[in-house]
């Protein structure tokens, strides 16, 4: 009763800015439809249909919420930006949902491990490049790009199955891919009857193809991120490339957050 969907929302972007994040809010109905539509009804929230969610990312500047955080805990040995993340989130919550709302907060990086992607997607956050909904390669490009994998990919990690596969890619309209979901929302107190929005469609199908390959290709160059009207401004630190690059190990991370 008298629970305006903006006014809240506004206030979470509030709260969130200081830490350089953002969200959008979604039906949780949304997510399980497209769920059970392309994933057999895998990583369903498990919450009314109607029950209101937020999408929770980060952008450039939250490493520096992570160095905050870690500055007040340097006992901390590992999992620095999840325990950032499980502080943001749990300040949000008490400061803004009352208990009536009926409030859980899940880390993106956790169990039960909900596909964040696909909230992006139906909330209107980000536009979804994605092989099984559309058209976007010629059977030469897919077969040239599964070839490509296929040269890149361990099958001893991969499995056989997992060499050719194509992953999907969301990218911002003004953040292309410099963000990363950090955790979800959701409201089982609260119910609404939102209009979901329009999907996002600012990339060309050149966009789309140069996203994917980059994306499964070289993933770790961070090229699939840049969209064309994405400003330097906008984009990670070099630090920050530096830190959030899977392949640097928690040692190298605490030392990056010592020395800031």
């Amino acid at each position: 009763e008298g629970f305006s969907v903006a006014a809240f929302h506004e206030a979470l972007s509030q709260h969130l800015e200081p830490s350089s994040m953002f969200c959008a809010p979604f039906q949780v109905g949304w997510y399980n439809e497209s769920r059970r539509l392309v994933a057999e009804g895998t990583q369903l929230l498990e919450a009314p249909e109607g029950a209101l969610a937020f999408i929770v990312a980060s952008r450039r500047g939250f490493l520096e919420a992570v160095a905050q955080h870690f500055r007040k805990c340097p006992a901390q040995q590992s999992h620095f930006v999840d325990a950032a993340t499980d502080q943001i989130a749990a300040d949000l919550a008490e400061t803004h949902c009352g208990a009536k709302l009926l409030a859980t907060c899940y880390n993106a990086d956790k169990q039960p491990y909900l596909h964040v992607q696909t909230m992006g997607h139906v909330s209107g956050m980000v536009q979804y490049a994605d092989l099984g909904i559309e058209e976007i390669l010629t059977d030469k490009e897919l077969a040239e790009m599964k070839l490509d994998l296929r040269g890149k990919r361990d099958a001893r990690l991969w499995g056989e199955e997992g060499l050719e596969k194509i992953f999907p890619v969301g990218l911002h309209p003004k953040y292309g891919g410099w963000f990363a979901y950090r955790f979800v929302l959701v409201l089982r107190g609260v119910t609404v009857g939102l209009e979901r929005p329009p999907p996002l469609s600012f990339l060309t199908l050149e966009d789309k193809k140069k996203a994917l390959e980059e994306y499964n290709i070289n993933g770790d160059l961070g090229r699939w991120r840049d969209v064309p009207n994405v400003k330097r401004e906008d984009t990670y630190t070099p630090l920050e490339y530096i830190y959030f690059t899977p392949q640097v190990d928690g040692e190298k991370r605490r030392r990056i957050l010592e020395l800031m």
